[in-house]
């Protein structure tokens, strides 16, 4: 009997293994041998397709193997059951080990091993469900970001290096810095590729990945710009954006303001004269944004913008370019060095002239020579060119008007007391006794040069008090200063803690009155802790920073010039460092003598019999001066949350009435509207048109009304740069519409340039009729 219970027993338990070793087995067989390969859409090149890469073995090291957990998914700090097929993940400031843990152990319970050389922290956080798939999804891109791949090996996965067999393409990045996350956003209303045509804007390359299947998007980037995206997001995910169609449209050549003058007055309408399109610029990026109710409407409206932007490109106007962060003064001169044109400075009403020392002679000699102007008073410039120039100036004022970016210099420097141990110097401390636990050097010295003798290293994370608490395990150290500056780059900062010592320099006798006078010239000379520091931001993070260190004392006075002897220990150099890293400057020594006299009070110290009542010492010590710096890049999240909070205010204004929109008609471009209305709208945008580049003259003809009489209309069609391109229009219009037409001569109407044709008069429910029946770029007007 006993041995029957005990077959039964095994029996259950191999069977309850079988059941879970098949559970969610099937949700990961796409993930044979992936790992985040690189890619726009954070997805691996080796699942879709569908093979091995390379056909490469991974090895894991001495990694440890950790089985899946044996018992049904239960909620943890880290991962939250939300239903039956979906989590939410809570992984901030995690290790990977713990996140591993979490995703592959509890939530998949999968067995999988960890490279020992796999480090790094995890953040991960899921602003609402997602699914367990997606998770692991995440999971990956998240070791991505620490230089670790997730492979899948026989029945079981690996952690291991991104190795350079892994990497297909582009080159590794570095470990993310603090504060920098992947982020999860599931969407409700709003399609996942239309959200990151509205983000491409402001995150650009920060969006990681777009899944349109399951509609979601992934975002990387630091704390304060996640907030300002999600606030984007969640300006756009709404109920009311469910039905729309909705256009970013960047503009070329002109201004967006001004397309969208013109825009408003072909767009089209509904039954009630209320447009079913509805624009907002963001004029960051010069770009249109516009919500429309059905996509061909949004069509029309790209198919408009196309028009307008190509009228008159060359022929050059003034556009106005109002500096963000850099001086227009500043940024003139080198466009133009650059472009080789005329530049102006503009300063209280006077102009000063400035040439560039070469003159392209594209540039030069006609109408639309290219001319930059810069208003010192208001920070402006004013650039006259042809559009294909202005977009090559504007493309890089972009670059060149660019938020300042700041280096936090921490330095920390200390004197150390050189014992035994320190005999020969911190820095043979340093590598022979001080790589373990938290200090540990870096492998790369990253120094470019020093002037002077002595030594550079680099300690990876390690902070300055961690260093200064190991030499003082094992020695005194004296911190001489610690300050913290918060520098512009290629700005010089100096900070000097000491005093000013007056030193005579130069001594002449000046006889008046038969008597000499001394006059003597006297200079000020800075003493004690004197730090200078240039840093210099590379497009890599890194780091340049230009050194000059010195800690000065004052000794005895010299007897011939009566000048103090100041003694000086210098640190001149150049040094390369990542932002976050500590770089020790050291290897300058200095040896201190001092005598000391003890024993009876007076008797000690007479001449010849006073070392009878006492004796003398001589104490002979040694220190070396260490600077301890760590440079800290600091990035302005400024302009984010301004754009994000620009574009939240335009929502509101662009949202459309579900009620106006319930009647509108689905496929005319225009509609009918009564003169007085014409007349009014014609006149705001005339009032909002610039002097130069005004798109309005494209698109003139084709709403300007006629003087009509009492009861009449006249209806417009198109407009066209020539009166050939007019006249084939029409001709389709009657192939298409003659019965429609019957009865009505055309009239080719121009202004400024735009050719338009006109029929009429008619009454005004057959010229409303004739747009609506016709479905063609049309307007009537009459009295």
């Amino acid at each position: 009997m006993k041995n029957f219970m005990l077959c039964v027993a095994s029996a259950a338990i191999l069977s309850g293994c079988a059941e879970l070793a098949d559970r969610d087995r099937n949700n990961l067989e796409g993930w044979r041998a992936s790992t985040i390969l690189g890619g726009g859409d954070g997805r691996t090149a080796a699942r879709s397709e569908g093979r091995i890469v390379s056909g490469q073995v991974v090895e894991a090291g001495n990694g440890t193997i950790y089985p899946g957990r044996q018992s049904l998914f239960r909620d943890s700090d880290f991962v939250n059951s939300t239903g039956e097929r979906t989590v939410s993940l809570n992984l901030v400031d995690v290790s990977i080990a713990e996140a591993a843990a979490a995703i592959l152990g509890e939530l998949l319970r999968e067995n999988y091993v960890l490279d020992p050389a796999v480090t790094g922290t995890v953040n991960i956080r899921s602003s609402q469900p997602i699914s367990r798939t997606t998770a692991i999804e995440v999971f990956e891109l998240a070791l991505k970001q620490n230089n670790a791949a997730l492979v899948r090996r026989g029945d079981s996965f690996a952690i291991v290096p991104l190795s350079g067999e892994l990497s297909i393409g582009a080159s590794v990045t570095r470990e993310v810095p603090i504060g920098y996350s992947l982020r999860v956003i599931p969407l409700r209303h709003i399609g996942a590729q239309e959200m990151a045509t509205i983000l491409q804007p402001f995150a650009g390359g920060n969006i990681v990945g777009v899944d349109a299947q399951r509609n979601i998007i992934v975002l990387a980037g630091t704390s304060a710009d996640q907030r300002a995206w999600q606030e984007t997001v969640t300006s756009f995910d709404v109920d009311w954006l469910a039905n729309r169609s909705v256009g970013v449209f960047p503009i070329r050549g002109r201004s967006a303001q001004s397309i969208v003058n013109g825009l408003d007055l072909v767009v089209e309408t509904d039954a009630n004269f209320e447009p079913i399109v509805v624009f907002e610029v963001i004029p960051e990026n010069n770009s249109i944004l516009a919500v429309a109710k059905t996509p061909s409407a949004l069509q029309n409206v790209s198919t408009w913008i196309r028009r307008l932007t190509q009228e008159g490109q060359n022929d050059a106007q003034v556009y106005s370019y109002d500096m963000k962060y850099a001086r227009a003064s500043d940024i003139a001169p080198t466009l133009a060095q650059i472009l080789g044109v005329q530049v102006e400075t503009a300063d209280s009403g006077t102009a000063n002239t400035e040439s560039a020392d070469f003159v392209n002679a594209s540039f030069s000699g006609d109408q639309n020579a290219t001319r930059i102007v810069a208003s010192e008073a208001t920070n402006t410039l004013l650039i006259h060119a042809t559009n294909d120039e202005y977009q090559r100036v504007l493309g890089m004022l972009h670059r060149l008007d660019v938020p300042p970016r700041q280096v936090l210099v921490e330095a920390t420097i200390v004197e150390v007391s050189l014992n035994d141990e320190l005999r020969y110097g911190v820095q043979y401390f340093f590598e022979n006794n001080g790589n373990t636990g938290a200090l540990t050097r870096s492998s790369t010295d990253l120094s470019i040069g020093s002037e002077v003798p002595g030594f550079s290293a680099v300690f990876g994370g390690a902070t300055p008090e961690v260093i200064v608490d190991a030499l003082e395990d094992v020695t005194s150290v004296n911190v001489v200063s610690s300050p913290n500056l918060m520098i512009l780059n290629n700005e010089s900062a100096r900070l000097v803690v000491g005093d000013q010592v007056p030193i005579s320099v130069q001594t002449a006798t000046d006889a008046t009155d038969d008597s000499d006078v001394f006059v003597s010239t006297v200079e000020f000379r800075d003493t004690g802790v004197i730090f200078e520091v240039t840093p210099r931001i590379n497009s890599s993070g890194s780091v340049v920073l230009d050194i000059q260190q010195e800690v000065s004392t004052i000794g005895e006075t010299d007897g011939s010039t009566g000048n103090p002897i100041i003694s000086q220990r210098t640190i001149s150099s150049a040094i390369a460092v990542d932002s976050g890293e500590t770089i020790a400057l050291g290897g300058l020594f200095e040896q201190r003598s001092t005598n000391g006299t003890s024993g009876l009070p007076g008797l000690a110290r007479q001449p010849i019999w006073g070392g009878l009542f006492g004796r003398q010492s001589r104490t002979d010590s040694q220190t070396e001066l260490l600077v301890l710096i760590t440079p800290r890049i600091v990035n302005s999240n400024v302009d984010t949350r301004r754009i994000t909070r620009n574009l939240r205010e335009r929502m509101q204004n662009i949202r459309l009435d579900d009620a106006t929109l319930s009647n509108t008609i689905n496929t005319p471009s225009m509609a009918t509207a009564n003169s007085a209305d014409i007349a009014s709208r014609r006149a705001t945008q005339t009032r909002n048109a610039s002097a130069q580049g005004d798109v309005l003259a494209a698109v003139q003809t084709a709403v300007q009304a006629q003087p009509a009489t009492t009861g009449t209309h006249f209806t417009y069609f198109g407009a066209f740069s020539n009166e050939q391109a007019a006249r084939a229009h029409w001709s389709e219009l009657l192939a298409s519409n003659g019965s429609d037409l019957a009865g009505l001569q055309p009239r080719f109407t121009n202004d400024n340039g735009t050719i338009s044709v006109a029929v009429g008069p008619m009454d005004a429910s057959r010229a409303s009729q004739l747009c609506v029946t016709i479905r063609s770029d049309c307007f009537s007007t009459g009295g």
